[in-house]
């Protein structure tokens, strides 16, 4: 992508206000302003591309310093030439005004009124600026202007907007959403959503900025499409366009405003005791004014950054390593000696270390917590690498260790610990490298191994509060490796009488047991419990507290309640965004996903799901991926696209993963769909039954529930109806309800019971289950003779496809086909119109050839077809929209 394929400005609201006014027959005119950068000339250019040419004739001029001083230099290229017997016409001004003003509004003939762009109009010669406000006053053209805020300009051109001439519109930085839009626009794909809020925040608003950080990464492949999703991998570093564009900005400032500058772009913020040691506040001041320095007060605090993220880029580049090493020592034990109160003080100083050399273990230590917390883990590792060799100990050891662990590291994660068992002094210190080992084991998918590092730390253990953390983190491994049931009977007793963080880990292990099981109503109860006795704790665990929401929204999600899990998730993600966690980025982007299946929005479930996957796999985090994996591979089935699904499942295969429990249940589930995808209903099935039995056994009572669903929309409603029913007495009220409804609807035939089923699931937002309800009603409307009601079934659930963003599901698929064929004829035609020869159908249905040649005679008798290659258009969703 080059430079001219940037591909338009993301001012909607400014070109709907042009659009307007070029209907006004009164209006002269639009002036654009704003800073440098922020889109002007571009918004402009797309305001005139707008405009009907049959209506409208259009000149660009251009003011310009090296034409400043040149009378109507920016106009020349337009006006007519003087001969020799008009040459003391020049003299009169006034004369020569009203001829160039007749002239310019007669350029477009007389069918077209002239539109003249003009752009940096402060830049513009006093006698150009005149006369375009002649045309501007006389009506005589409609004039668009742009000019930078700030700068002087032409009395002429202030007079366009002080005299009330032309309206005028500030032009500030661009919103984030049009950042989005804009940057998904430019590279032809979805945008990794960190990705684009790493952009945005650089750019800063500023669409000149953005391109060429945008194209700088592409040049230098730091911006790569990754599965689908363009993602930064690495830093942005600034172009040598971009640095052009910044060092003349910077250009003629003296050698101590340039060193002042240098000093905020590696310290920024500067506080009051920096500024007063290394600075001059005049000279701040001044730099203020110039627009290149930005000071305000944070509570009592004075902080002074660079007026924009992209000077400071450009800057530091060019900063001699020598003065970097100074300026970091220095600025250390400035602050040092004023006394760091905020633990962003500790950071700072802690990064500044790194560079200029000094400081002690703790403060290094302290740093390196800091930084693991805020999410920088290879700063976090930095600086507790600068701590073990100041002598920081078993401390910032295990910190080390546990940074190796969180970023995937395992193998040398486990080397560190395990060398530090026998040196552990205290139970406590026992305690912290077991679990430290655990988590890492378990990180790792090693459920075993990790089970017998708990085993081996209780007997060592004799402080029962120590044994009670060991016990407490063995329920996360029993949440992998056997399930629910299994672990909410582990963690019972320490909710009865445990506390501290043995407590808080109880909690997150039993709110999850207690979503699947569907006791949803005592999840979220638990959720809020857990993340009360998180919050009050005086020292942090290795998960954040929002893992408690995490499994709140799991529990919603589990109970049908997919509004509010849907707010939840949002919100809980924009966080996660705003505070550069790729953890809870990731995490409530797999959540979103799954709010997305539920609600039936299957393209945006393919979007967080693809989002999940690659962060999960970016950061390391197996259990997690294996679960976006699972996600995304069922919204691809449920969208139709069969090869792209089974390529997720292949991955998932390639990660043998065997020992997991955890969500196995979901993956033969998202396998039945993908069979569906391929058109092979009868081994949806059997997956579906797998799913269920598996469910039933480890007590993952909402995934049997939604996979004998699922065998009910494939035509087995009298399989399931007596599980669902008894699942209703298990599961709290909501979507099992439901669910079971549409079952014993299905197995009844009752097409009202199936439209109550449809509005059901519509009452909870489950759009795609409604579609489904009320798509069956109609073919057993259909069957029964009333066609009215039919089509009024068919409406209705056409009109709940259409917000289910392509998806494609058996019921879906050709309601008049259903109505005709048998639930026999119907597998057979769905697989032979998936491209199975009918020797391998007739394997996989367990018949002979000629069964199957003479039951396609009668599919193709019954929909009207001549042969197997009109059986997809027969049975496909397009009939769904033309039978209406």
């Amino acid at each position: 992508m080059d430079r001219a394929a940037w591909p338009f400005s993301g001012r909607t609201q400014e070109l709907e206000r042009f659009a307007r006014l070029l209907t006004e027959p009164t209006a002269q005119g639009l002036v654009l302003a704003g800073p440098a950068g922020v889109g002007k000339t571009r918004t402009a250019l797309e305001c005139v591309r707008t405009v009907d040419t049959d209506r409208w004739f259009t000149a660009r001029v251009a003011g310009h310093q090296a034409s400043a001083e040149l009378p109507f230099g920016a106009l020349a290229h337009l006006l007519p030439s003087l001969n020799s017997d008009e040459e003391p016409l020049a003299k009169d001004r006034h004369e020569l005004l009203r001829r160039y003003t007749s002239s310019l509004a007669a350029i477009g003939g007389r069918s077209r009124r002239l539109l003249l762009l003009v752009d940096d109009a402060h830049l513009l010669d006093n006698s150009s600026a005149t006369l375009i406000c002649q045309l501007a006053m006389t009506g005589s053209a409609f004039v668009l202007a742009t000019v930078r805020a700030g700068e002087p300009a032409p009395d002429a051109v202030v007079a366009l907007w002080k005299d009330g001439l032309l309206d005028r519109i500030e032009l500030t930085g661009l919103p984030m959403e049009a950042i989005e839009r804009l940057i998904g626009e430019a590279l032809g794909g979805p945008v990794d959503p960190e990705t684009t809020l790493t952009l945005a925040s650089r750019c800063d608003g500023n669409v000149l900025f953005l391109r060429e950080l945008v194209l700088g990464a592409l040049e230098d492949r730091t911006l790569r499409n990754d599965n689908g999703m363009w993602r930064l991998d690495g830093s942005l570093l600034p172009s040598s366009r971009l640095v052009e564009l910044v060092e003349a900005r910077l250009y003629g400032l003296s050698p101590s405003e340039r060193e002042l500058l240098e000093l905020v772009s590696f310290a920024e913020p500067l506080g009051q005791a920096e500024l007063n040691a290394f600075g001059d506040r005049d000279q701040a001041e001044l730099l203020e004014r110039k627009g290149l320095l930005s000071v305000r007060m944070d509570r009592r605090r004075l902080e002074v950054r660079l007026a924009h993220p992209v000077y400071g880029d450009v800057i530091r580049a060019g900063l001699p390593v020598l003065r970097i090493r100074s300026m970091a020592r220095a600025l250390a034990d400035a602050v040092e000696e004023t006394g760091a109160r905020r633990r962003e003080d500790i950071l700072r100083i802690g990064r500044w270390r790194l560079v200029g050399g000094g400081g002690s273990p703790q403060l290094m230590l302290a740093a390196a917590w800091a930084a693991r917390w805020r999410h920088d883990f290879d700063l976090a590792a930095r600086l507790v690498d600068a701590a073990i060799d100041l002598g920081g100990g078993f401390d910032a050891q295990l910190l080390a260790a546990k940074l190796q662990s969180i970023q995937g590291l395992s193998v040398p994660a486990e080397r560190a610990l395990s060398t530090m068992v026998d040196g552990a002094a205290t139970d406590e210190q026992r305690c912290l490298v077991a679990i430290a080992r655990m988590d890492n084991f378990l990180y790792a998918n090693l459920p075993e191994k990790s089970l017998q590092v708990a085993t081996e730390a209780e007997e060592l253990i004799s402080e029962r509060a120590w044994r009670d953390e060991i016990t407490a983190r063995r329920s996360t491994i029993l949440v992998t490796s056997s399930g629910p049931r299994e672990t909410w009977q582990a963690v019972t007793p320490l909710l009865a009488d445990g506390g501290g963080s043995a407590l808080v880990w109880a909690c997150l292990t039993g709110a999850r047991s207690l979503a699947r099981l569907g006791r949803c109503a005592e999840a979220v109860e638990l959720t809020e419990r857990g993340h009360a006795a998180h919050v009050a704790l005086t020292e942090p665990i290795e998960w954040y507290p929002w893992f408690h929401l995490f499994n709140r929204c799991e529990a919603l999600l589990s109970a049908g309640r997919l509004v509010e899990a849907d707010e939840l998730a949002q919100r809980q993600y924009d966080l996660g965004l705003a505070d550069h966690s790729p953890e809870a980025q990731a995490c409530f982007a797999l959540q979103r996903a799954k709010v997305e299946l539920g609600r039936g929005r299957i393209g945006s479930a393919v979007l967080r799901a693809q989002e999940a996957v690659g962060v999960f796999r970016r950061i390391g985090r197996p259990m997690f991926l294996h679960e976006a994996l699972h996600t995304l591979a069922l919204a691809l089935a449920l969208t139709g696209e069969a090869r792209r699904s089974g390529a997720a499942l292949a991955e998932l295969d390639s990660m043998a993963l065997t020992n997991l429990t955890y969500d196995a249940a979901d993956l033969l589930h998202a396998r039945a769909w993908n069979a569906v995808a391929q058109g092979h209903l009868p081994r949806a099935r059997s997956l579906c039954e797998d799913a269920a039995a598996l469910g039933r056994k480890t007590g993952d009572l909402v995934v049997t529930s939604a996979a004998l669903h699922s065998l009910a929309r494939f035509g087995r409603a009298r399989d399931v109806v007596r599980g669902l029913t008894e699942l209703e007495q298990e599961i709290d009220q909501g979507l099992v309800t439901a669910r079971a409804a549409h079952a014993r609807a299905l197995l009844a035939g009752d097409p009202r019971e199936l439209e109550e089923a449809s509005g059901a699931f519509a009452d909870m937002g489950a759009d795609l289950l409604a579609a489904d309800a009320a798509a069956d009603a109609a073919v057993v409307w259909t069957r029964i003779g009333h066609p009215r009601a039919a089509a009024a079934a068919t409406r209705r659930a056409i009109g709940l496809a259409d917000r289910c963003e392509g998806a494609s599901t058996p019921a879906l698929r050709s309601i008049d086909a259903r109505a005709r064929l048998t639930t026999a004829e119907r597998e057979t035609a769905m697989l032979a119109a998936a491209g199975h020869s009918n020797k391998r159908i007739a394997k996989d249905l367990v018949l002979s050839v000629r069964s199957i040649e003479n039951r396609l005679q009668r599919v193709y008798v019954k929909l009207g077809v001549s042969g197997r290659d009109e059986l997809a258009e027969a049975l496909n969703l397009t009939e769904l929209h033309e039978s209406v």
